[in-house]
């Protein structure tokens, strides 16, 4: 009996104590992470196939979060590695911000940039860096993860579409050339016009031989000097000294004779030469009409 009134006690007493626990504030910290980021942290861009429309380099955001009831605006910083604005690429949108739509976890606009198509030879590698610098709601944190952020920024590799050249001289060499002359003054007999045929080199030593259609009513050899430039011998002058064509079969005697030294660039593949037409009547040259003759590879 006295065993039976001691259980009974005891149970009451837990009873009072857990009811005591149980009356006690217990605080839960429950910490809600949320992200915002870009939806790609890197690209590579052509920069011939970038810069046209249709092809620009657009940007995206997202938010690992619920959306909001308000626009969320990502504030952006551009920069670049070997890239300048305005030389490499430039910018589209008229803001560096990317929005995300009220309602929405995801940008629809985002950020748009495109490269810029130049001759500019680059060996060294080039990227344009995109970084989200600030958020317009506090909570949101920048990067897909707290430790190491990913997707914090973008960067974009541009790929050059300018091959380095060394070509020389020697390009122009026993190639067929197609060539675009003007005549560009005459002798007030006609008006001025272009024609285009193709002729063929031969090369000894420094001296290119352009044989064919130079002039525009009879087949004719012209020998030109090929001067590279001292700093860079994909470049230089061209030039010739008077040269005779024999006599034509209307009877008359031609002769071209240079106005100005012209130019070649051979990783272009394109040789410019001034030169005026002459012909001979009782033995004084008169100016018949003046040419400028491109020819290209």
């Amino acid at each position: 009996m006295r065993f039976l009134n001691y259980l009974l006690v005891l149970l009451i007493s837990t009873i009072f104590v857990t009811c005591s626990n149980n009356d006690e504030e217990i605080t839960v910290e429950d910490t809600v992470l949320e992200f915002v980021f870009f939806e790609r942290s890197s690209f590579t861009a052509n920069e011939m196939i970038n810069s046209t429309a249709g092809n620009e380099i657009i940007l995206q955001a997202q938010m690992l979060s619920y959306p909001r009831n308000e626009d969320v605006v990502v504030t952006l910083n551009v920069t670049g590695e070997n890239v300048e604005e305005g030389v490499d690429f430039e910018i589209l949108s008229p803001n560096r911000t990317i929005t995300i739509p009220a309602g929405e976890a995801n940008s629809s606009e985002g950020f748009i940039l495109r490269t810029i198509n130049n001759d500019i030879v680059n060996t060294n590698a080039r990227s344009i860096i995109v970084s989200i610098v600030s958020v317009s709601d506090a909570q949101l944190n920048i990067g897909e993860r707290p430790t190491d952020p990913e997707k914090a920024k973008v960067t974009i590799e541009v790929k050059d579409d300018d091959e380095a050249c060394s070509d020389e001289y020697d390009v122009f060499g026993g190639e067929n050339l197609t060539s675009t002359i003007s005549i560009t003054e005459t002798d007030g007999s006609f008006d001025p016009y272009d024609f285009s045929y193709s002729v063929t080199t031969s090369l000894n030593g420094d001296k290119l031989t352009l044989t064919g259609d130079i002039i525009d009513f009879f087949e004719a050899d012209l020998t030109v000097q090929m001067i590279p430039d001292t700093n860079d011998v994909t470049v230089g002058t061209v030039s010739f000294t008077e040269q005779d064509l024999g006599v034509h079969s209307d009877g008359y005697q031609y002769r071209l004779v240079q106005v100005q030294e012209g130019t070649f660039d051979a990783c272009m593949g394109t040789m410019t030469i001034y030169y005026d037409l002459e012909y001979e009547d009782s033995g004084d040259w008169y100016f018949y009409y003046r040419l400028q003759g491109t020819f290209s590879l």
